[in-house]
This record gives structure tokens, sequence and C-alpha cells, in this order.
């Protein structure tokens, strides 16, 4: 049975067979293999996706080239299989998805989601599983992956021969050409409980120390989230600031709204001091400093975030950084232990500011988007390694100054272990 490749790890079947592609000479872009079955036979299908036209340097990208916007009457008029032997046209399919949206999506966003809809087309995964289901039906997908080949494009962080999902926005289509093939279903992030420490209460604010793997907020596909769990105890909480599903540490809820005005503005105003502790897959060049590397969400492979400049369409985005110790890990390799300070608050701001060549150059240990093992760390049950360490505020009813430490958990997995 193929699972869903958006949220699992390659099988192992497929990261065999990804070894024995016939990568074109030269080639620069994303691969990927669809693993067949038969009974006892077994069959190797793969597709390539260049990476054409890409500038030299970050700071010559043109982000309104990266996601233009595709009319309906521009769209191409191609017919889908699906596993069933159910056919469907690429306009259809795009109807179908934009009727099925929660809100209405504006007309810009709309033909953004029409253009993707015609990239789709040209994904590794999307190109495999066509052909599985137009010419091989007897044969059963079994597995796939997807991985980077060559020197990524500067605006976004990519690691030769890692292993990554398919484009987030090729999602509809994957949907639909599975349907009817051996499939597992996509499942729920954090589909259990976690454990959710308070370190202070009152009738303003509650602080908790969030655990990596919980989900700061409810979305989509969270059965928990941190403002759920605590919404049972509490009732209902304004969240003021969140941190990403993996990443731990301190995060606070306002009880009512005026505390929750009194925090965002304080948030807004950069009057709120924060301190992450980060384990980097290596040591860095530089052991402080601070990096500066404007930032964008990429609108066709969320939740990846790219560097852009800001006169197309990046926000500025600042960090600043200092190298804490660097260790002697049970592993055997050596790793910085660094203290980054935002001066700004962009999603994913710290692990791209970490990971992109133009900045630290070295990824955050667990970081399965933008480290160097891509989508082997998926449900691989290693945390991010970055964590909210401390923080300090005034009180948003009477002023006091609070302050807030905590420290990691990650780093009992690294460290070297004393001889029994």
């Amino acid at each position: 049975m193929i699972g869903f490749p958006f949220c699992e790890p390659p099988a192992p079947e497929a990261r065999a067979a990804s070894r024995l592609a016939p990568a074109p000479a030269s080639f620069r872009g994303r691969a990927g293999v669809l693993v067949l079955r038969r009974g006892a036979d077994c069959l190797y299908r793969f597709a390539f996706e260049p990476l054409e036209g890409t500038p030299g340097r970050w700071e010559e990208i043109d982000g309104s080239r990266l996601w233009p916007e595709r009319t309906e009457p521009a769209m191409p008029h191609v017919l889908l299989t699906n596993g069933r032997g159910e056919k469907a046209d690429l306009v259809q399919l795009c109807r179908r998805f934009l009727g099925t949206r929660a809100q209405p999506l504006s007309s810009r966003h709309a033909d953004q989601w029409r253009e993707a809809f015609c990239r789709a087309l040209s994904s590794p995964t999307v190109q495999l599983l066509l052909e599985r289901n137009r010419s091989f039906q007897d044969w059963e997908p079994e597995a796939s992956a997807e991985w980077f080949i060559g020197t990524p494009s500067p605006q976004e962080i990519r690691w030769p021969g890692a292993f990554y999902p398919p484009a987030r926005t090729t999602a509809p289509l994957v949907r639909f050409l599975l349907e009817g093939c051996r499939a597992g279903s996509e499942r729920p992030l954090c589909p259990e409980p976690m454990e959710l420490p308070v370190l202070y209460e009152d009738q303003d604010l509650v602080v908790v120390n969030k655990p990596s793997g919980l989900p700061s907020v409810p979305g989509t596909r969270e059965v928990w989230s941190a403002k759920g769990l605590l919404e049972k105890r509490f009732g209902s909480l304004f969240a003021v600031h969140r941190l990403d599903m993996e990443t731990s540490g301190i995060l606070l809820f306002a009880r009512n709204l005026e505390a929750a005005s009194a925090l965002g503005r304080a948030f807004r105003e950069h009057r709120v001091c924060k301190r992450y502790r980060a384990l980097l897959e290596g040591v860095p060049a530089q052991s402080r400093g601070t990096v500066a590397l404007p930032l964008a969400a990429d609108a066709m492979d969320l939740p990846r975030h790219i560097v852009l400049p800001p006169a197309t369409g990046g926000k500025e985005a600042a960090t600043r950084f200092e190298t804490a110790s660097v260790l002697e890990c049970a592993d055997r390799r050596v790793r910085a232990l660094v203290d980054l300070f935002p001066k700004t608050g962009r999603t994913h701001q710290l692990r791209i500011h970490c990971a992109h060549p133009a900045g630290l150059g070295c990824p955050i240990e667990g970081d399965s988007i933008y480290g160097s093992q891509g989508a082997l760390l998926l449900r691989s049950g290693r945390p991010l390694c970055l964590h909210m360490a401390e923080i300090e505020f005034e009180h948003p009813a009477d002023g006091r100054r609070l302050h807030f430490e905590s420290e990691p958990g990650y780093l009992s997995l690294f460290l070297k272990r004393p001889a029994a």
C-alpha cells in the first residue's frame, strides 16, 4: 500500500529505487520514483521536473515570476484518470477544489490556484501516478519518493540527494489520482493529547511550556492544539503569539480581550524580549552576528518559506545569534548550540536564517523542511531542536516585568552518555 506522500517519510523500497534513477546529464531539479508491484514482480518508474531559469543570487530573484496568476481560459484542457479509471478534466478538478473551500478566495488567489494546478502536471509524483493509471492499471503502487538533484535555486533551501514531499499544491491532484488505489489515508497531526506544563497563571495570563509536535492553535488537520487543551481547563483563551508545531518552549495566552490587546501591541512594538536555543547540524563559521534575509511564503509549496528581496514581495527579517557552546555529541559529530534573538517575527524565520547559505549555513537538527535529512525525519519521533528558552515582558494589567526561562529537552538525545 502506498503512503500519503505529503506527511509520510519515503518507504525503504522507494529510497532504494531512487539510487537507480537515470537522471539526465547535468540535471537540476526534482526527481521521483514510483514502485509498482504485481504479484512477485516489481517495477520502478521514474520522472523528472527540471529547475530552469533560476538566477545566481537571491537578490536577483523577481518575485512576480514565482507565482504567476492564470485565468481559467488559459488553463489547458488535460484529461486525468484516477485509479478507478474515472476521468476528469484539469479545469473541472480545479473548479471542484475551489468550490469546496471553506471561505471564498479572492480572484488573485483563485488565479494562483489555477496556476498551481497547471504546474502540478509537471510534478514527478503526478506524472508517475498519471502514467500508472493510464498504462499500468494491473500494477499496484507500493511506494513513492521525490528528491532533489543538483544546485538549488538561491531563494529556497534544498539539499542535493535529500527527499522531500511533493509540492503541497499538488495535493488535490494526487488525492484524485490515488482514488481507487490501495493508499494510506492522510493521518492527522498530533492525534493524541500531550502534556502541557503550566509555568504561570493569573486572571490575565497563562504561560506554558509547549512540547515539540503540538500545534499552538487549531488548524485544518490538527486534532489537538495547545490552545484547545488549555481551554478545557481555563475557558476561552486568546493567542498573542505562536510557535511552529515542531518548536518547543514558552508560549503565552491571554485570558481576556484587554490582556490580548496589550500583549499583542507589545509584540508588535518589539517590547517583548525573546531568546531561542537551537542545536545546529554543524558549527557556523561565525560565533556571533546578525542574519538579515527577507522572507516570503512560498505560495506554491506552503508551509515552506523562501528568501525574497523586499522589492519583489519579501518582508524584512533579522536575527541576532550567539554560539553558546560547541558540543561533541554521542554520534561523534560536533554541533553548535546557539542562542537566537529574533528582531522580527516572520514564519520559519529562525529555521531559514540558520539553514540558508547566506545565513549561518547550518540547519537546525530535526528540521524536516529545511534540514539536510528532509522528509526522512517525518514521523521519526526526532524533535526539531529549536526551543523558546526565555521571554521577558510587561504584565498587561499592572506593568510589572515578568521573566520566564525553560531549558530544552532535546539535548539528552545527542549528548554523550556516561560509560557504564
